[in-house]
């Protein structure tokens, strides 16, 4: 799933999610600054406490190609879709629409892409683009953090390349402690990752590791 998620911002979502165990409502408010990139660590703020989460090189890497030298703001941002404008057609003449956006408010623009009786469409959407080139299209990113649904979609579109229906941040976070378990943590330890005040909450894991180490001993072990 990691592998074949390319774009900058889902991998390096997706890449934090199970580099850290996180849960999704920690993950959404940290800013750019709650991030340690050069020691691979992040404060976040859990449910009664805050505390330290680490990461490894796949998901630093992955967030430094995201951020691109970025040093304020969420650390997931909303995004927009790179504008394109319209081009319409009137009773006479082609216009093309698009919008700037001055002091980040946004404002309507019209430009003249002459007679229809004169110009064909094609004719027409070439000159629009031409002018659109000239013209500076993005749109300001306001200092929001990117919403859950948003967030739902990428975990989504990212288990189908690997077929499955959904995965959601929980299931990774599940992954995450289970792998730790199965390759040696100790059981406060993880407990301290994740956030649990009570290590009746960790102890899930412990079990589902003991389960899987039994499974193999009764593969292997040539007196079973």
């Amino acid at each position: 799933m990691l592998n074949k998620t390319k774009i900058l911002r889902d991998r390096a979502f997706v890449e934090f999610l199970y580099a850290t165990g996180c849960r999704l409502v920690e993950v959404l408010p940290l800013r750019v600054p709650d991030v340690d990139l050069v020691k691979r660590t992040a404060r976040v703020r859990g449910k009664r406490k805050e505390r330290i989460v680490y990461f490894g090189k796949p998901a630093a890497k992955a967030l430094l190609k995201y951020l691109k030298g970025r040093k304020d703001g969420y650390l997931f941002q909303i995004e927009y879709k790179k504008q394109k404008g319209h081009l319409n057609k009137t009773t006479q003449t082609w216009v093309g629409m698009y919008s700037i956006y001055p002091q980040g408010k946004r404002t309507v623009q019209y430009k003249y892409m002459g007679m229809i009786n004169t110009t064909s469409r094609a004719q027409a959407n070439a000159r629009f683009k031409r002018h659109l080139k000239q013209v500076n299209l993005s749109r300001p990113i306001p200092d929001r953090p990117m919403c859950k649904h948003t967030a739902w979609k990428i975990l989504r579109n990212a288990a189908r390349r690997i077929k499955c229906d959904f995965l959601s941040a929980r299931t990774i976070r599940h992954s995450y402690a289970t792998h730790l378990c199965e390759n040696g943590a100790d059981i406060r330890t993880i407990q301290e990752l994740l956030g649990h005040s009570c290590l009746s909450s960790t102890q899930i894991y412990l079990q589902l590791a003991n389960k899987r180490i039994a499974r193999i001993y009764s593969k292997t072990h040539p007196r079973r």
